[in-house]
Parts: C-alpha cells; structure tokens; sequence
C-alpha cells in the first residue's frame, strides 16, 4: 500500500448483529483482522422493542464490546450493522443517527457506516465479506435477498431484491413456524380421523407433556402470550424432523413441501436480480431449518435447486452473521484489500 494509506494501529471495526430476542458485536483489529473483543446485549428489533429501547440496547451492547476490545470510539474505523426490522430507507436513517450521536465522523457517504437488514449479514458470513449473491433464511420465519454490485465505487451500490419475510400470519412458508403448524394440523386430523395416522401424533403430546390432543386447544390460544406465541409454534419443527428420520411419511411431506415452497421464495428472489437459471452465483443457507445437521428440509431443497437452478453454488456459513457484520466493515476500512 502507498503511504499514508494505512489506518493507525490501534484501529478496529465492529460488526454488529441485531436480532429480535438478543444483539452480539465483535470488535477486530484492522491489521491482524482477529477478534480482540465482543459483546452481547439486549434485542435491537425496533419492531419488537420499539425505538427508544433499540437505541438504548444498541449503546450498551457497542459499549460493551469496545470495553471488552479496551479500545475507545476514537478507534473505530467502520461499523457495520445487521439489524432485523430495518429494511425501509426511514428505518435506516433512523440507525444512521443514533449513529452520529457515537460515530460521528463515520458516514455511509463513506462506506464506514453500513446498516443492513441481518439477512445482508447472513449473506456475508457466507462470502466473506461479499454482497454478491442470494441468502435463504429459515428460522423461525424466513425470508430471501439477493444482492448485486452495480459499480465499484466506494461505498458500493447495490441492486437488491427480496421474497417472503411477510411474518407468519402472513404466510412465511417453509418457515419453522410453517412446519410447526402443519404439524399441529396433522396431528388434529389424525386424531379425529380426517388425516392419515402419524408418529408426529403422540411426539407432540410426549413433548408439551399432554396426555390429550383436547389439550393443544388451551395451549394454543393462550391469551397471555403474543410474540412468544410463534416461538413456540416453530419450535415443534424440531418434532417433525426426527419424525420425518424415523420414516414418517407424514413428516415426510410436511418437509417437502416446506422445501418447495423455499425454492419457489428464492427462485422469485434470484428473477428479480436478473440471474438466469443456469448462471452461476452463491446461495447461502441460514437459519436452523436449513444448517442442522442432516436437516431433511435442507436436503429435499438441494435436489430441488439442482433441477431448477443448476447454475447456484449453495454456501453454509461456518461464521456467525455477526462476523459478516464484521467482514462487510473491515472491506469498509480496508478497501485496498479487496481489489
């Protein structure tokens, strides 16, 4: 590098994921690109926290990190930000001030601040650091982006698209709270007789500790529970899953179709950017729906894309989204890096 180019030596960047339930934030040096300090905090989702809150837990959980880096603002350098509900240009403004307020000589006009909805991040802990691809989410719900450069420039311009997202009153199939409720509908039909017998049946009383399916009615419309309420329906997934390894046929298709209906999200997903079937581009896999181990969801969908999109080279992240959050930073300060 020419001189002058490098950043001091006591720089580092943050990398921050914010999510729903919990935040997390690494801080890495610049040079030697480890972790040198971390941090984990409250939920960021202004969504689900409202704004005061989100900002509040934001400062703590960045203060945290750099107190645990024993660095200062003054050494930070760039700061990337995923943060789940901040999706609309207000949303982010919204980030980007309350950013000022700790930041204020990182811009996005210099690439030194970026905030991303957390899919972006999913996406760049599978490419280290490169918004250049499409990432499929299913967690609880799930959702699809796909993101191209369109010049290379610093800060980067980005053609970008998404697909499902819309919650799970909405419809977020393929979803862990998808899967969960057609496990609740398999096991009402089995047991008064509209549906075929399934092992998904006595798995579900045995877990929520039932020794009737009479029960699920009280369990399912508890009117003390709201949000939490989809938690619990997705996690029945987990049910469905060992199911479906045991040979449920029943289970079975419950995760055919949940992959199907994630190939029909990314394959809206992969239109909109323009990418033709057979042209190669990275496909990153997140959420626990498709990383568990042997997950039958993340299989089924492997051979579904094989046929429709043979051009997709499918990534799962060994890093935690927190750590795209990192990447995307640390191309930020070091842009040489890159060329």
């Amino acid at each position: 590098n020419p001189a002058g180019t490098q950043p001091p030596t006591m720089s580092v960047v943050i990398g921050v994921d914010g999510g729903g339930t919990k935040t997390s934030v690494v801080v890495v040096d610049v040079h030697t690109k480890e972790v040198v300090g971390k941090g984990e905090g409250k939920a960021t989702n202004p969504n689900s926290v409202g704004d005061e809150a989100a900002k509040a837990h934001l400062f703590e959980v960045i203060a945290a990190g750099l107190k645990n880096a024993n660095k200062a603002n003054s050494d930070v350098v760039a700061i990337c930000l995923g943060v789940s509900g901040v999706d609309r240009p207000m949303d982010k403004l919204k980030v980007q001030r309350w950013m000022a307020e700790i930041f204020p000589d990182l811009t996005t006009a210099s690439g030194r601040l970026q905030i991303h909805n957390d899919a972006a991040i999913a996406l760049s802990s599978g490419t280290n650091g490169v918004l250049d691809g499409v990432v499929i989410i299913s967690g609880t719900g799930t959702i699809a982006y796909g993101w191209t450069p369109v010049n290379n420039t610093m800060p980067t311009q980005y053609k970008s698209s998404r697909a499902a997202g819309w919650g799970p009153l909405l419809g977020d199939m393929g979803s862990g709270h998808d899967i969960g409720m057609n496990v609740l509908r398999a096991v009402t039909w089995a047991d008064d007789g509209r549906g075929p017998v399934t092992a998904l049946h006595d798995a579900v009383l045995k877990h929520l500790g039932m020794k009737s399916a009479i029960e699920l009615i009280g369990w399912a419309y508890n009117k003390k529970e709201t949000t939490m309420a989809w938690n619990k329906v997705a996690s029945l997934s987990r049910l469905c899953f060992e199911c479906a390894h045991a040979g449920d046929r029943v289970a079975m298709s419950i995760l055919e179709t949940a992959a199907d209906n994630l190939a029909t999200t990314i394959q809206a997903v992969v239109r909109r950017q323009n990418i033709a079937p057979e042209q190669p581009f990275t496909l990153v896999f997140a959420g626990t729906g498709l990383t568990a181990p042997r997950s039958p969801v993340a299989e089924r969908l492997r051979a579904i894309l094989a046929q429709r999109l043979p051009g997709c080279r499918i990534v799962i992240p060994t890093e935690k989204p927190v750590m795209g959050a990192a990447f995307l930073a640390l191309g930020a300060a070091t842009p040489r890096a890159r060329l």
